[in-house]
Order: C-alpha cells, then sequence, then structure tokens
C-alpha cells in the first residue's frame, strides 16, 4: 500500500493531470493520497510523513510548470479534508478492542486475552451487577437471549456500533433495557471519551463517566464531557445526530488536550474519523484571484459549505455546474 501510494498513485495522478491540462480540460479534480497512508502508520510528523510531503510538494511546483504551457488559464486549488491526530491504538493501550470492550459490556463471549484484561474484568463485573447476577458465579458465563451480535466499525478514533436486527437507530432506552450494563462500561471506560446516543425524551443525549448525561440542546450551556475537545465539538455532535444512517452508538475516544493525542481503535499511530487533536484542522489554499471562501470573520465547516464554495469557484470560471440538490428534490 506504501509503494502504490507513494510512487505509483503519485505518478499515475500528476500524468493524468498534467495530460488534461494540456488539452484544456476546464476542470480537472485528483487525489494524492500518499501523506495518509504513511502518516496513519509511520505518524503524522514522522520523518516518513515529511519527506512525502516534500515529494508532493514537487509533484505541485510540476503541475504549476505544466500550467504555463496550457492552451487555457489554470488555478490550483488544494484541498486538506482532515489533518491527523497522533496517539496509542486502544488495544495496545488496554490490550483489548473496542469490540471486545463492546461484547463484554453486553455479556457476550470474548477471547480469552480479552477477558484478562482490567477492561474485560470490569465489564463482566458490571454485566453481573447490572443483570443482578452474583459476582461469585463467574464459572457461569451469562448468555443472553439470542439475538444478532452488534456489529462495531472503527474510523480512527471514532467507532461505531449497531445492532442490525433492529431496523431503526435504537435509543438510550432500547439498549439499557436490551444490554444494561453497555452503555455505562462505554462511558465509564478511561480511554472512551464520550458517546452520542438517541433518545427517546431528548432526541439525541451525550454521555461521559460517572453517569453525565447532556441533552444536545444543552450543550452549549454545559459541554460536560465535549469540554475537552474545544470549540466546534458541540455543533460536530448535532451535525452527526442528524444523518439519517448515524449508529445506534457513536463513540469517540479519550482526548488529551495537552499533546493532541487520541486513541485509535483502528491499528494505526495517527489517524482521522472523530473529534480531537490534529485531525479537525483541514485546511483550503486557493490564488487570491478568486473570491474569498468565506466573509471575514465566518467559518467553512462541513462537505457541502466547502461543495458550495467550489461551485462558486467554478461559475467564476465558467466552468461545469454540479448544483446541490434543493430542500424540495430531498424530501422528493
Amino acid at each position: 500500500m506504501r509503494a502504490f501510494a507513494t510512487v505509483v498513485e503519485r505518478d499515475v495522478v500528476v500524468a493524468s493531470v498534467t495530460g488534461d491540462m494540456l488539452v484544456g480540460r476546464t476542470a480537472v479534480y485528483a487525489d494524492l493520497v500518499a501523506y495518509d497512508e504513511v502518516a496513519h502508520h509511520s505518524g503524522p510528523t514522522s520523518r516518513d510523513a515529511q519527506k512525502v510531503l516534500e515529494s508532493l510538494d514537487r509533484s505541485l511546483a510540476l503541475i504549476e510548470n505544466v500550467a504555463e504551457h496550457a492552451p487555457r488559464p489554470y488555478r490550483i486549488v488544494v484541498l486538506s479534508d482532515h489533518g491527523q491526530s497522533p496517539g496509542e491504538t486502544f488495544r495496545s493501550r488496554y490490550g483489548l478492542t473496542l469490540g471486545d470492550l463492546v461484547r463484554a459490556g453486553c455479556g457476550l463471549p470474548v477471547s480469552r486475552r480479552a477477558e484478562r484484561t482490567r477492561s474485560g474484568a470490569e465489564a463482566r463485573t458490571a454485566v453481573r451487577a447490572a443483570l443482578r447476577i452474583p459476582v461469585e458465579e463467574g464459572g457461569e458465563r451469562h448468555r443472553p437471549a439470542r439475538r444478532s451480535e452488534p456489529i462495531v466499525l472503527a474510523s480512527g478514533n471514532l467507532g461505531l456500533v449497531s445492532f442490525p436486527d433492529v431496523t431503526h437507530r435504537m435509543s438510550k432506552e432500547e439498549i439499557d433495557a436490551r444490554h444494561p450494563a453497555l452503555l455505562p462500561t462505554l462511558a465509564n471506560h478511561p480511554g472512551i471519551g464520550f458517546l452520542l446516543v438517541r433518545s427517546d425524551e431528548h432526541g439525541g443525549v451525550v454521555l461521559g463517566a460517572n453517569g453525565a448525561e447532556i441533552p444536545l440542546a444543552g450543550l452549549d450551556d454545559d459541554p460536560g464531557p465535549l469540554a475537552a475537545f474545544g470549540p466546534g465539538a458541540a455543533d460536530a455532535v448535532r451535525r452527526t445526530h442528524s444523518f439519517p444512517h448515524t449508529a445506534d452508538i457513536m463513540v469517540n475516544s479519550f482526548h488529551d488536550p495537552a499533546d493532541g493525542e487520541v486513541l485509535a481503535f483502528e491499528e494505526q499511530i495517527g489517524s482521522h474519523g472523530g473529534l480531537g487533536g490534529a485531525q479537525g484542522r483541514p485546511f483550503l489554499l486557493s490564488p487570491l484571484v478568486l473570491s474569498a471562501p468565506v466573509a471575514d470573520g465566518a467559518e467553512l465547516v462541513g462537505a457541502e459549505h466547502v461543495h458550495r464554495v467550489l461551485s462558486r469557484w467554478l461559475r467564476e470560471s465558467n466552468g461545469p455546474q454540479v448544483p446541490l440538490e434543493t430542500s424540495e428534490e430531498r424530501a422528493a
């Protein structure tokens, strides 16, 4: 993957872009993924990642030089839609994966390796207490009524937990009724910063350690477990909650604001996908000849907003138009 991303894909992209420019294509889009690939496994500020950035800088210089010989003028825009946050992996710090922790919190079997960890033992104890099973009966594993097992996916330090036998997004109340120890097990784990779940009572809530439960509507007054994630965290969580296919439980790892580190649920020492650290600092680099992306004092937030800016720049250059779907079209 590293060889493909840092050499093959880079050279193919540069050749394709310069070829399109020399035949006068109106607009050209391309992805250069080398830094992302290397930073995931070597670290965002590693020597390897720095060398890749230097190589990509030379590639952009080559594209700029070719633009001087193209049959029409070109303006080069560089977009990074996210940064990367460093940090130890969740598994390396605690000896079990997020999937193991979820299974333990549901009272489902986990590997012996995970069972022997402190987190696994605490989860099993929480399950027994929630189901009123004496701890002394540890020799008999509780087996809940047979249902499809939860699906646990990861995107950097963001975890997504879904129950596939339920066709709607489960509420906190439904999850508590089915797995009474699961949400407390996750929320109180030291490697987890906060949870986002739907609530029948409040519409949506953020859960944290020691019973913290903040309705989304009240996050501006009391950020609760989001306080460590800085400004903009509440808006990002509310935006995620509004998506039609948000997972039953959204899990964001612990974040240390002092050094910007997070705990990836994937096996990556540089990650993005959740909140915390440099992963939340993207950039949009554009020529001054184009109109300002946003008015003074405003912020450029979200893919939809970026799309509107790029579409405006295309209109200014008489390029192809990609209109946003209207609210009436979405409703239809």
